[in-house]
């Protein structure tokens, strides 16, 4: 049971605790942003709950209740699991479109890209597999012979799969921002939406072909080695595709170190008057 534990709370602390320490980072190397890095990944957050929720969820719902969609994925799987990846990687980008666009008005630098999409990976991560693990935690620290129909090798393996989908999940949304600063929204919309499905569906591909209902072409061991060599190879040229743009996204004006000094400079001239001005008006109250 304490191996099964500390799985558990490795992948509810890779979900919740890590962004939380990265957008800390962030914030505190962009001080002229913090306010906008803030909004950024709450808006990426609110935008995973609000398309997971209120569209992909309840749209599932009523497909399944008023179409043929229940019979369709029994008897085709595989396109079934492509249109749900597909459906979700649009459902995904018109939101980050309409606020990169419109609400940034283009004005989008690395740390508020990269935060965007940590915001949306983050709630992601959460309500996948984050707050299930606290609450199986709290089932076996009260009942210590509950049993887990997951294996405690796969409980590990979930928390570095949220850790990879959030490096591609950030890679993604910031090459996404960058084709649109380089006026290239439907190039960089079609690129975006064939990596957000791809991420979403080849997993389930993958898996599709362990299930016994289904295809049971190889065992469940074989997907998952196939999943997360996938996976790494997609983080690992996610991290490159990062290193690479972090330069292309650098403005001078707020990322420079010059320009950050500056306004700390600023910040501390600031503060100074303030209390003098109040060291002042003390002393002819008195």
């Amino acid at each position: 049971m304490a191996v099964n534990v500390i799985a558990l709370g490795l992948t509810a602390g890779i979900s919740i605790v890590v962004p939380l320490i990265i957008l800390g980072i962030v914030i505190r190397k962009n001080p002229m942003e913090r306010i906008r890095i803030l909004l950024s990944f709450f808006i990426g957050a609110g935008i995973y709950l609000v398309m997971e929720w209120g569209v992909k969820e309840q749209g599932l719902k009523y497909l399944f209740n008023h179409t043929a969609l229940s019979d369709f994925m029994e008897r085709h799987y595989i396109p079934y699991l492509f249109f749900i990846a597909a459906a979700g990687a649009l459902l995904a980008l018109l939101p980050d479109l309409l606020v990169i666009r419109f609400l940034f008005h283009r004005q989008v630098s690395f740390a508020k890209a990269a935060m965007l999409g940590m915001g949306y990976a983050m709630a992601e991560a959460v309500m996948l597999v984050g707050y299930r693990s606290i609450y199986t935690i709290i089932e076996l620290l009260q009942d210590t012979e509950t049993n887990l129909n997951t294996e405690t090798a796969e409980l590990f393996l979930s928390g570095y799969e949220r850790m990879l989908m959030m490096v591609i999940h950030v890679a993604v949304v910031v090459s996404f921002v960058y084709f649109i600063e380089q006026k290239m929204a439907l190039r960089g919309s079609i690129i975006t939406m064939i990596c957000l499905t791809m991420a979403a569906f080849l997993p389930g591909f993958l898996i599709a072909f362990s299930l016994k209902n289904y295809y049971e072409v190889y065992d469940r061991t074989v997907g998952l080695v196939l999943v997360y060599i996938l996976l790494t190879a997609g983080a690992f040229c996610g991290g490159v595709v990062l290193n690479s743009l972090k330069y292309s996204l650098k403005d001078e004006r707020i990322d420079s170190k010059q320009a950050i000094l500056l306004y700390r400079k600023k910040a501390e001239e600031k503060k100074r008057r303030k209390q003098k001005n109040k060291s002042s008006c003390s002393l002819k109250e008195e």
